[in-house]
């Protein structure tokens, strides 16, 4: 009887926005920032009651500022839009990038964590438990608290109990209940995996 909860292994690409997008993020932020020291200055000299355009202008220049570096981006943005142009319309690779045309900014972000589990329980650490426990025929909470298993999990009070239940569900341990561990149909680790679908793995 297999009760899995699988997660298939997988790799998750995140890639960055297009250029386009990107290029009105920062007209965005460049309005805004512009926008918000002139009215700031404004507000503070009308405060000081200072305000007139002689005073002002100093924040109009400090305004105009990322509308300079927004020129320059353009620019550079124009000229990589052009040279990734003239490189799809030849087919030649004339930056040596390896890469006709755009080069793809791609990053892959490895998924960490087991293909499935059992239960909430690792497959490594059911095989460690139903192999231990089956030979010693003790799988109290007392024996198994604080034992480091093979997925690297500390074993407590809850992380006992999931390999217990899963163990209860197929029938292995039965009569289990408080301060009462039950007994053991088998005593057979590969049957028992068998029944997990485990031990082919």
């Amino acid at each position: 009887m297999k009760n899995y909860n699988t997660t298939a292994p997988a790799t998750i690409t995140e890639t960055t926005p297009g250029a386009a997008q990107e290029v009105w993020s920062v007209l965005v932020y460049a309005s805004g920032g512009s926008a918000s020291i002139i009215l700031g200055g404004a507000v503070f000299l009308l405060a000081v009651d200072m305000l007139a355009w002689e005073r002002l202008r100093l924040f109009v220049i400090v305004a105009a500022l990322p509308w300079v570096f927004v020129g320059a981006l353009l620019i550079v943005a124009t000229w990589q839009r052009g040279w990734s142009l003239l490189e799809r319309l030849t087919g030649t690779d004339l930056d040596h990038s390896g890469q006709v045309g755009d080069i793809p900014d791609i990053r892959i972000v490895p998924y960490r964590g087991p293909s499935h589990t059992v239960g909430g329980c690792a497959p490594d650490d059911l095989r460690y438990f139903v192999h231990t426990i089956t030979a010693t025929e003790d799988w109290t909470q007392k024996s198994w608290r604080g034992q480091v298993l093979p997925s690297g999990e500390k074993c407590d009070n809850d992380y006992h109990g999931k390999l217990c239940k899963v163990l209860q569900s197929i029938g292995v341990i039965v009569g289990a209940g408080p301060r009462v561990s039950g007994t053991l149909t088998t005593t057979d680790a590969e049957e028992i995996l068998t029944l997990l679908g485990l031990n082919a793995e």
